[in-house]
């Protein structure tokens, strides 16, 4: 996985064993998103799923002694290509927490030959201090053990 933060973006890429159409499913499909998106060892709940143009996610990851509830809204899902949102920390009823930075996700997904995927993942924030501030809390780890938990779903597919 190669992670890097420049000026208000932070920029993951990855390789999976998956086609990307299978890649881009495993973010869109309830049961799938429920069973990776987490860091290792922790799990998903969710509390409402419409994967579709201004619809949205809201998820609650627990771990030890943690709960992290997020709001995701998508904007843009051209599959297998592309998927954008707008990510946010929210609360157990799903309401947007204005303290903590939102961001813009946006995943391409793209043919690596051989049957794999490289998937990009570039997340915006509104500024570089902003951006610092995410990958001070862990980012980085967070996604390589979240994109872990996906490369093993997609290993049973």
């Amino acid at each position: 996985m190669s992670f890097k933060r420049e000026d208000n973006q932070i920029k993951i890429e990855r390789t999976f064993d998956a086609v990307p159409s299978k890649v881009y499913d495993a973010y869109v499909t309830q049961d799938q998103f429920e069973a990776w998106f987490h860091p290792e060892g922790w799990t998903t709940t969710v509390k409402a799923f419409d994967p579709k143009p201004n619809g949205h996610v809201h998820y609650g990851m627990f771990g030890d002694d943690i709960t992290s509830y997020g709001v995701s809204i998508y904007e843009t899902l051209e599959r297998p290509n592309q998927l954008v949102y707008r990510d946010y920390f929210a609360n157990e009823k799903g309401e947007i927490n204005p303290d903590m930075p939102p961001m813009k996700v946006a995943l391409e997904f793209h043919d690596a030959g051989d049957g794999k995927t490289r998937l990009v993942s570039t997340t915006t924030l509104k500024d570089a201090a902003t951006a610092k501030q995410l990958v001070d809390m862990g980012v980085e780890q967070g996604m390589h053990s979240t994109w872990n938990n996906l490369d093993r779903l997609l290993a049973k597919a």
